[in-house]
């Protein structure tokens, strides 16, 4: 993650969507946020699951917050953002909604 967001960027594409980087912002960290929570959950036995939801949210968000420093510090090609940090932040948030509506619905075993 941190090497894809801090590459060089080669060439812009003209796409006429508005804000379509912030919706990849969003679907980046949802994803990301999954992935980390299955890992915490489902491998290191990180329990309860609000205790694993927790800690994985923290990293994702402070992932991005780094990334977003390092953008705005290290390289020349890319620049720092705080709509960037907010696209984050929502995709980490429904990640965290999705979660709860599994747990709610009794899909996630043993949750206490």
């Amino acid at each position: 993650m941190y090497v894809i967001s801090l590459m060089p960027v080669q060439n812009s594409l003209n796409v006429s969507i508005n804000h379509l980087d912030k919706l990849v912002h969003v679907s980046i960290y949802f994803i990301f946020t999954l992935v980390w929570f299955a890992y915490s959950y489902g491998i290191l036995f990180v329990k309860p699951i609000h205790k694993s939801i927790v800690m994985v949210s923290l990293y994702a968000f402070f992932t991005g917050v780094i990334i977003e420093i390092l953008q705005g510090t290290i390289t020349k090609e890319r620049s720092a953002d705080v709509y960037d940090i907010f696209a984050n932040s929502l995709g980490i948030v429904v990640a965290i909604f999705l979660l709860y509506l599994i747990k709610k619905n009794n899909k996630i075993n043993s949750l206490k």
